[in-house]
């Protein structure tokens, strides 16, 4: 992603905020060029929490799309819009 241009967060860290309030902090996985966020895993099959983890990551964040990406025997890509 950096060879082809784009900024790419490692363990980017986010606060979280509820009611005004910042609660504490998250680490994401990627942040690629500010908006887009990636949780990636990897085994035999997809971690069936994977997804639900990624929107709750959306929802006390200000990012709004998330891919999760699971590397594994039969590769899957997870697209999520959060507004």
């Amino acid at each position: 992603l950096r060879r082809r241009g784009h900024q790419v967060s490692r363990e980017f860290v986010a606060p979280v905020y509820y009611d005004g309030q910042l609660l504490t902090w998250m680490r994401l996985d990627f942040v690629v060029d500010g908006v887009v966020v990636v949780e990636t895993k990897a085994g035999d099959t997809p971690h069936h929490h994977a997804r639900r983890q990624l929107r709750a990551y959306l929802s006390v964040t200000p990012f709004e799309v998330g891919l999760v990406l699971h590397y594994g025997p039969t590769p899957e890509i997870h697209r999520i819009v959060h507004k």
